[in-house]
């Protein structure tokens, strides 16, 4: 674990055990458990991912989120989320040219906890949980410099710790603010290089028939969000924006098979490098 990652992580955890530990003694009493809610809306958003001075990926995304509350005791509530993205976009690298319009989108699923105390007006509450993200990206095709490209999966498991403030207005409207720190627990980016090497010929004068994916592991890495959502009546609207940081991750080879049955290694290591993931949108969605 790297430095300010783990002084991140123990900076979300005390902030949160530290609310639950003295709230009772600032707060008023907890709100009174609510109905289960539901919400749906859409949202539309930029996209950028960037692995430093190698490559970049940018490009606009339209997705659907349903997000699901119900209490659980005085104060206390769970929840689970889902959100799905998608777009188009584009490829540009300083070393192997530049790809437009690749398929790229990603599904998200967390369940969260936390506990809501009252101020007059003012709701605040902290809430921890547990997050999973799988991205695709489909860069099949061949670069502006005859460079072929190939499919990309994602997965990062995460521990999500945030903080959610509600100003009350009146019955019908409120502002809601969250801000939210995300703890990598493990990643996994495999790199289905039989897209570019299937089909070459070896020094024996063989054909490679198939190429494993590369699989390396991310053990480092964090992530924040954060959004500011106008509610009224039925409706809530306003930005948001996510930002994931991730360091290199350990190292692996291609290995692959010919027609004659040989098996052959890579010579090369391969690792993902250090990258980030920015995107920044508008979400609109119904309660019910």
């Amino acid at each position: 674990m790297i430095k300010r990652d783990r002084l991140a992580l123990v900076f979300g955890a005390t902030m949160t055990l530290g609310v639950l530990a003295t709230g009772d003694a600032v707060a008023e009493e907890p709100p009174a458990a609510e109905a289960i809610a539901q919400q749906v809306g859409l949202t539309a958003s930029t996209y950028k991912y960037t692995e430093d001075d190698l490559m970049s990926l940018k490009g606009n995304k339209l997705g659907f989120d349903y997000g699901l509350r119900f209490p659980i005791s005085s104060g206390w509530f769970g929840g689970a989320d889902f959100r799905y993205a998608r777009g188009k976009v584009d490829y540009e690298s300083n070393g192997t040219g530049t790809m437009e319009n690749n398929t790229n989108w990603y599904a998200e699923w967390r369940l969260l906890s936390g506990y809501d105390f009252a101020f007059g007006n003012h709701t605040v509450g902290p809430y921890i949980g547990l997050g999973f993200r799988y991205l695709f990206h489909d860069g099949r095709g061949t670069t502006s410099t005859g460079h072929l490209g190939y499919r990309r999966e994602s997965r990062y498991t995460y521990l999500p710790i945030g903080l959610a403030h509600r100003w009350s207005f009146n019955d019908h409207m409120n502002l809601t603010t969250t801000i939210e720190y995300d703890y990598l627990l493990q990643g996994r980016q495999t790199s289905e290089f039989g897209d570019v090497f299937e089909g070459d010929t070896t020094s024996l004068g063989t054909t490679l028939v198939s190429v494993e994916a590369a699989k390396n592991d991310q053990k480092h890495g964090h992530g924040w969000r954060g959004s500011v959502m106008l509610n009224f009546g039925n409706w809530t609207m306003g930005p948001y924006a996510s930002y994931w940081r991730i360091t290199d991750s350990e190292i692996d080879y291609i290995r692959a098979v010919d027609d004659a049955g040989n098996h052959w290694q890579f010579t090369a290591p391969l690792y993902e490098p250090k990258n980030s993931t920015k995107e920044m949108g508008f979400k609109a969605s119904y309660l019910f």
